[in-house]
């Protein structure tokens, strides 16, 4: 978790910025230095997202949870569009450019 890092990070610079040979003052500094650690990890990771449930073609249901980027908006009810999906990272994009309908491929056949 981005928190518990940040956390972490900030408990040891708070500890080791006291510069003190007293356990107290040096504790205290790292809890001090927790606190800030995981409020400005939460403040960085703290991005809009949205929700989608996608019906693909076959009938199957997906429900994918992104973030939002700079810019982009949530896509309508009842559109089409399409799945970026590559390991863990997967994406809805809209697809009102992409055709309703294509032609089916030519057959490729191979000669000896």
């Amino acid at each position: 978790n981005s928190g518990e890092k940040g956390e972490s990070i900030g408990f040891i610079t708070g500890a080791m910025a006291t510069k003190t040979k007293s356990p107290v003052v040096s504790i205290i500094g790292g809890l001090v230095g927790g606190v800030i650690g995981r409020k400005i990890s939460d403040k960085l990771h703290n991005l809009p997202g949205v929700e989608y449930t996608v019906i693909l073609s076959n009938g199957q249901e997906r429900t994918l949870i992104q973030n939002l980027e700079k810019g982009e908006r949530m896509l309508p009810t009842n559109t089409s569009c399409r799945l970026q999906v590559s390991g863990s990272y997967n994406r809805v994009l809209p697809a009102g450019h992409l055709p309703k309908k294509v032609k089916r491929p030519k057959k490729v056949r191979f000669s000896n």
